[in-house]
């Protein structure tokens, strides 16, 4: 990635600055934002990942319409296009993602992780490389859009099925 800061323009003088960014280097990581979410979902490991990577399933919880090629290397998108990407990793325990918002020059990287305790199951989610504009919206987003209503969601299935 390389970002330009073009044309800075006062009375006196017009200059022109390039300012290099290399995704990895210690600038960038810098300037890009790691979010990290826990959720405790009272629902079965293999129900969590099927919520997670069934098509018709994210359309109920997230009340949009998805895409899902739930397969490495399958493509994604949620929320009509708002946010898109590549399945990188889809095991029993763990999702990994390259993640894109429309408006992002760059992918980041979501990765989930699955695994059982008292019963439940622990959501453990890394998003790394979130642009620093970013940052607040998509936290807040990951509660308020997608691990909230996912939780809900799964654990009304377990209400109705008692």
């Amino acid at each position: 990635m390389i970002c330009q800061l073009k044309s800075i323009h006062t009375r006196a003088f017009s200059q022109y600055f390039v300012l290099e960014l290399r995704e990895g280097s210690s600038l960038f990581k810098q300037l890009m934002k790691t979010i990290r979410k826990r959720y405790q979902i009272g629902a079965t490991l293999a129900e969590v990942l099927d919520a997670l990577t069934s098509k018709d399933q994210i359309t109920t919880w997230s009340g949009s319409k998805a895409l899902m090629e739930c397969h490495n290397g399958g493509k994604f998108s949620l929320w009509e296009g708002a946010i898109y990407g590549v399945n990188r990793t889809i095991s029993e325990s763990q999702i990994v993602q390259d993640w894109k918002e429309s408006s992002w020059e760059h992918y980041s990287t979501v990765t989930i992780n699955l695994k059982i305790a008292n019963g439940d199951t622990i959501l453990d989610l890394v998003h790394q490389g979130v642009p620093d504009r970013s940052f607040h919206s998509m936290r807040v987003g990951w509660d308020q859009y997608y691990l909230g209503p996912l939780k809900e969601y799964l654990e009304k299935q377990q209400s109705i099925k008692k």
